[in-house]
């Protein structure tokens, strides 16, 4: 049996706690910075927006975790206009880990856009809402 318990901080820092009780394996990461952005550079997002022009040709999603107790992943899922576009699964490694994924924008992709970043499980640890307008 599973249980899991997410406490919610300023936004957008978070802390997941996940207890096995068959195990009694306890592992915990912080979600210290979520973004959306026109690049990543150096390990870094750059160009961070919640309007993004429709001539930027791809968008990536950065997340931040550190305090990762424990190897693991999470989701990043892009949606358009509330719309499945894709599902990546992520690794997260301790101490402190940065992921990314990226979607590709078309002239067609004008509207409202979110990430959802989902734990292991698949439950809701932040989203992320943005625009691409012409």
């Amino acid at each position: 049996m599973k249980i899991k318990l997410i406490l919610k901080y300023t936004i957008p820092f978070f802390i997941c706690f996940f207890v096995n009780l068959c195990s009694s394996t306890i592992f915990a990461y912080v979600l210290s910075n979520a973004t959306v952005c026109e690049e990543v550079i150096g390990g870094k997002p750059t160009y961070s927006a919640v309007v993004f022009p429709s001539s930027v040709k791809s968008i990536y999603c950065y997340t931040s975790f550190k305090n990762i107790d424990k190897e693991g992943f999470i989701y990043h899922v892009w949606y358009f206009r509330d719309k499945l576009v894709s599902k990546i699964k992520l690794k997260i490694k301790p101490p402190n880990w940065a992921t990314m994924s990226k979607v590709y924008i078309k002239d067609i992709d004008i509207g409202p856009w979110r990430v959802e970043i989902l734990n292991e499980s698949g439950k809701l640890i932040y989203v992320i809402r943005f625009s691409v307008v012409e």
